[in-house]
């Protein structure tokens, strides 16, 4: 015959599989946590690189621009100065 547990036996391995499961979660909710805040910092540091190579990216196209001969309009689709259509004097090569 299997020997049975009492009930306060019972309700304190209940007790301690509750606490044993709330410790648990609570490491993982603070790992959770500490995850957040890291790709918080790298979401951060992408969007910083963002803004720096976008800055570089319009530096670069004036400077095209202004090595062509042609006016720079930021607000322009890139490629816009350099479409066939631009009021740029065009050379004549023989």
């Amino acid at each position: 015959m299997i020997p049975s547990m009492s009930p306060a036996s019972e309700a304190s391995g209940f007790r301690a599989d509750s606490i044993s499961e709330a410790e648990h979660y609570e490491k993982k909710l603070v790992q959770v946590t500490e995850m957040h805040g890291e790709l918080m910092e790298f979401n951060e540091k992408l969007h910083m690189q963002l803004l720096r190579r976008e800055g570089q990216l319009k530096r670069l196209r004036r400077q095209l621009a202004y090595y062509q001969g042609v006016p720079f309009d930021e607000d322009a689709p890139s490629g816009a100065a350099e479409s066939p259509t631009s009021s740029r004097p065009s050379s004549l090569v023989n």
